[in-house]
Protein backbone atom coordinates (compact mmCIF):
# COMPACT_ATOMS: atom_id res chain seq x y z
CA UNK A 1 0.00 0.00 0.00
CA UNK A 2 1.18 3.44 -0.92
CA UNK A 3 1.32 6.15 2.28
CA UNK A 4 -0.51 9.63 0.42
CA UNK A 5 -0.76 12.83 2.60
CA UNK A 6 -2.23 16.43 1.04
CA UNK A 7 -0.86 19.36 0.64
CA UNK A 8 -2.90 22.46 2.21
CA UNK A 9 -4.99 24.17 -0.02
CA UNK A 10 -3.33 27.53 1.35
CA UNK A 11 0.06 25.99 0.43
CA UNK A 12 -1.04 25.33 -3.17
CA UNK A 13 -2.50 29.16 -3.67
CA UNK A 14 0.43 29.98 -2.53
CA UNK A 15 2.79 28.07 -4.64
CA UNK A 16 0.20 28.95 -7.75
CA UNK A 17 1.42 32.95 -7.28
CA UNK A 18 4.41 31.71 -9.21
CA UNK A 19 3.71 28.33 -10.64
CA UNK A 20 0.87 27.60 -13.12
CA UNK A 21 0.57 24.42 -12.75
CA UNK A 22 0.10 24.91 -8.71
CA UNK A 23 -2.40 27.43 -9.65
CA UNK A 24 -4.44 24.95 -11.39
CA UNK A 25 -3.93 22.53 -9.01
CA UNK A 26 -5.16 24.73 -6.22
CA UNK A 27 -8.59 25.43 -8.96
CA UNK A 28 -8.94 22.11 -9.25
CA UNK A 29 -8.73 20.87 -5.56
CA UNK A 30 -12.26 20.37 -5.09
CA UNK A 31 -12.25 17.21 -6.86
CA UNK A 32 -9.76 15.83 -3.94
CA UNK A 33 -12.03 17.56 -1.02
CA UNK A 34 -15.23 15.78 -1.31
CA UNK A 35 -16.62 12.89 -3.44
CA UNK A 36 -18.10 13.44 -6.53
CA UNK A 37 -20.36 11.85 -9.50
CA UNK A 38 -19.78 12.00 -12.99
CA UNK A 39 -23.18 11.63 -14.71
CA UNK A 40 -23.44 10.50 -18.46
CA UNK A 41 -27.12 10.86 -18.86
CA UNK A 42 -27.61 14.33 -20.23
CA UNK A 43 -24.94 12.73 -22.77
CA UNK A 44 -26.71 10.20 -23.40
CA UNK A 45 -30.41 11.82 -23.98
CA UNK A 46 -29.17 14.43 -25.86
CA UNK A 47 -26.31 13.14 -27.86
CA UNK A 48 -26.33 9.44 -28.02
CA UNK A 49 -23.29 8.53 -26.39
CA UNK A 50 -22.85 5.94 -24.29
CA UNK A 51 -19.55 5.20 -22.00
CA UNK A 52 -17.41 3.08 -22.33
CA UNK A 53 -17.30 0.12 -19.80
CA UNK A 54 -14.47 0.03 -17.37
CA UNK A 55 -13.23 -3.65 -18.66
CA UNK A 56 -13.12 -1.86 -22.39
CA UNK A 57 -10.94 0.84 -20.46
CA UNK A 58 -8.73 -1.37 -18.30
CA UNK A 59 -8.36 -3.47 -21.47
CA UNK A 60 -7.44 -0.58 -23.97
CA UNK A 61 -5.03 0.80 -21.67
CA UNK A 62 -3.04 -2.44 -21.12
CA UNK A 63 -3.05 -3.03 -25.25
CA UNK A 64 -1.61 0.21 -25.20
CA UNK A 65 1.02 0.54 -22.60
CA UNK A 66 2.15 -3.00 -24.16
CA UNK A 67 2.21 -1.70 -27.29
CA UNK A 68 4.28 1.07 -26.70
CA UNK A 69 6.99 -1.16 -24.10
CA UNK A 70 7.62 -3.67 -26.97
Amino acid sequence: MVSMSSIPRVALRAAGLVNVDMREMATMSYIQARPYVVDSSAAERELGLAPTPWSEVCRRTLDGVESTAA
